[in-house]
């Protein structure tokens, strides 16, 4: 629409230093404004071209891809704000940056520019100098907004790089996992869910001889890969000391002393070792720092917490350490229940811990039910009790009934 806002002239003193050359497509109905604007464009290195009003703006952008789009608003046939909203919602298009020429002053007008999703608005008499720095202005935000989606491109194959990697090694380190416990004189049931792709909670069942198993549970410090190398570590370690080992505190103290050599890291962890005899239906045992297991009686309503046994963590203190051990007896019937603390160190965003004793009331209220049944209820109430908080810390959990 023809305007009586004529183009101003540029201050004398101040010459504009020249732009990189950006594409810029000016919407301009009047023939002698936009010749003088693309002029002035032109000069200074960038690549225009022009249209007349709205709809012949989108026929160009057919075939021709701006940074940037200067246009009036009052045009016959498509105005500027109409032209703005369709760009907008043309992904080839939508980061372009949008500078609207008008003579309405208004803040409601401006308001209803800047809604419509244009990025800088000029009221005529347009001044030349004042368009170009303008223009500089857009070319520098559409150049760095470019440069950080390329960033975040790369952040993001990155990232997925590094996804996929931890799912590798989840993998590796589920396959050095039993993802059952089979045993002669044992049911059991097992729950494995790690906070991340691999955790470093490490649970197994391995024979001894003709008549013992062992029973091993370790947490070790820290997660994600650092955490699953050491757990891989203990793991070689159990198989290849226990076997050899009288009792499950000189087996753990051999652990201890081999880990120091074999762990360069500040890592540690805490471990529970039992040694079942099936012939005298006893489980002989010694922690290393880890939480000792909980018996259900057959035919008892609560469970029972074992006397305290004294032990540090493994490759927390010193390569040269012994280690207490106790004796239970169970008859068949009974059950153990052995955990990680990720359980019971579980937190709500209230910041209120799971606790034991919210573990203690669900084996109370369904520590007879299958040993499947049995699992989901505390796994279900450990959930429940977090509600949206992710889990923190790897969630292992082994119930085992004896035949």
């Amino acid at each position: 629409m023809p305007s009586s806002a004529p183009l101003a002239p540029p201050s004398p003193q101040d010459t504009p230093t020249p732009l990189p050359g950006g594409r810029i497509l000016l919407v301009e109905d009047q023939l002698l404004l936009s010749r003088l604007l693309s002029r002035q464009l032109e000069l200074q290195g960038h690549h225009v071209q022009t249209a007349k009003d709205g709809r012949e703006a989108l026929l160009r952008l057919t075939t021709f891809t701006p940074d940037l789009v200067i246009s009036d608003w009052m045009m016959e046939g498509m105005d500027g704000i109409e032209l703005c909203r369709r760009i907008r919602t043309d992904k080839r298009h939508a980061d372009v940056y949008f500078i609207l020429l008008t003579a309405k002053e208004k803040v409601e007008d401006r308001l209803t520019a800047f809604h419509a999703g244009i990025d800088e608005y000029i009221v005529k008499p347009v001044v030349d100098q004042e368009l170009l720095e303008r223009v500089r202005v857009g070319l520098r935000i559409i150049t760095l907004q470019r440069d950080l989606g390329r960033v975040n491109a790369q952040l993001s194959a990155s990232l997925e790089h590094i996804r996929h990697e931890f799912e590798t090694i989840g993998g590796i380190q589920r396959s050095l996992l039993p993802s059952v416990l089979p045993h002669d004189h044992m049911d059991c049931e097992l729950v494995y869910q790690p906070c991340d792709e691999s955790g470093g909670d490490y649970y197994d069942f391995l024979r001894v001889d003709a008549d013992t198993t062992a029973v091993v549970m370790a947490d070790v410090s820290g997660h994600g890969a650092p955490a699953m190398v050491a757990m891989a570590i203990i793991r070689s370690l159990v198989h290849s000391l226990v076997p050899g080992s009288a009792s499950p505190a000189e087996a753990l103290g051999r652990i201890n002393t081999a880990l120091f050599s074999h762990l360069p890291t500040d890592q540690y962890a805490t471990m529970f070792l039992g040694f079942w005899s099936h012939t005298r239906r006893a489980l002989v045992y010694a922690t290393a720092g880890h939480p000792l297991p909980l018996i259900l009686r057959r035919g008892a309503v609560s469970p029972i917490e074992l006397p305290r046994l004294i032990g540090f963590p493994i490759k927390l203190v010193e390569p040269n350490v012994t280690y207490d051990q106790a004796e239970v007896t169970l008859d068949p019937g009974d059950r153990f229940v052995l955990y990680t603390d990720g359980i019971i160190e579980a937190w709500n965003p209230r910041q209120e811990m799971y606790e034991k004793r919210r573990l203690l009331d669900v084996l109370s209220a369904h520590g007879r039910r299958p040993l499947p049944d049995l699992c989901q209820h505390i796994l279900q109430s450990v959930l429940a009790f977090c509600e949206e908080r992710p889990l923190e810390d790897d969630l292992t959990l082994v119930v085992a009934e004896v035949r």
